[in-house]
């Protein structure tokens, strides 16, 4: 029996309603109402039946199931490949998302669409998937941003760190709830990133060197003031500083000489570690 406002009784494959009647053939293999109407499978297909002229759709589905808040994930099969190893049949599908009353609301193209559980009423966030790079929905399934991401993490505080895909140099930052993306290099302030940083060092010129908490590629470092002012971006994966106040730091696996303004000095030719950095009368003793 399906159907709590007794709107739909479905017994052996034919679907009654509350008087008796019989408003759907025994030809579906499951009867499952909604809102607007029923889900049936026909075919191993499913369907969509309005409620009111009972018509089934030309629309068809490769799977449905119900999230929560009464969505509903759907699917259409892009390709069923034999795997010769394990032997089993590989299906490749599309999602998309249909709300309470059986409305399309993000048509089935997407390779993965994150899910919600029950208790997330408040503004949440879930990651989906179009041909391999990563966006945002809200709870609602609306899209927060478009699709141009290799990497997202959670967001914490309002913000998510972000690493945009090939076409946009993989340009690092971080996404509001609004969906609006902001460059790494132009934040200002430590105190609007500071749920996704950890302090990993205080300095002896009274600044602190900052880490972002995220895979082990993206931990970049930045260097604060005492107010939290970001002084030197998050760029480097490694920050050491002198004893004549210059810095030695580590980008893109070659080890950099800058001043304590973080102007460029010298770029070194190697790409090995250096142990230690000696200043001898103005010159530079490195030991690798």
């Amino acid at each position: 029996m399906v159907g709590a406002d007794n709107t739909l009784y479905e017994v052996g494959g034919i679907g009654f309603n509350k008087k008796g009647e019989v408003i759907l053939e025994p030809i579906y293999q499951t009867i499952i109402d909604f809102k607007n109407g029923y889900f049936v499978i026909e075919d191993n297909k499913w369907y969509i039946i309005d409620n009111k002229e009972f018509v089934k759709s030309e629309t068809n589905y490769h799977t449905l199931r119900r999230l929560a808040h009464n969505f509903y994930e759907i699917s259409v099969l892009v390709s069923k490949t034999h795997n010769t190893y394990s032997g089993k049949f590989e299906e490749k599908k599309k999602y998309g998302i249909l709300d309470e009353y059986g409305k399309v609301i993000l048509e089935p193209k997407y390779d993965l669409i994150g899910e919600f559980s029950a208790h997330q009423n408040d503004l949440c966030f879930a990651n989906y998937t179009l041909n391999g790079s990563l966006g945002v929905i809200d709870n609602r399934y609306n899209l927060i941003t478009e699709p141009i991401y290799s990497y997202i993490s959670s967001f914490k505080d309002g913000t998510a760190f972000a690493i945009k895909n090939d076409l946009y140099q993989n340009q690092k930052g971080f996404i509001n709830t609004q969906g609006e993306f902001q460059d790494i290099a132009t934040i200002g302030s430590l105190r609007t990133i500071k749920s996704h940083v950890s302090k990993v060092e205080e300095l002896s010129n009274g600044y602190t060197i900052w880490q972002l908490n995220n895979f082990e590629s993206t931990k970049l470092c930045a260097v604060v003031n005492i107010q939290e002012d970001i002084v030197c971006s998050f760029k480097y994966h490694k920050i050491q500083l002198l004893s004549n106040g210059s810095y030695l730091v580590l980008k893109d696996r070659n080890y950099e000489l800058v001043d304590k303004d973080f102007n460029l000095i010298v770029k070194f030719s190697f790409n090995a570690v250096v142990n230690t950095i000696t200043i001898i009368d103005g010159v530079f003793i490195v030991s690798k």
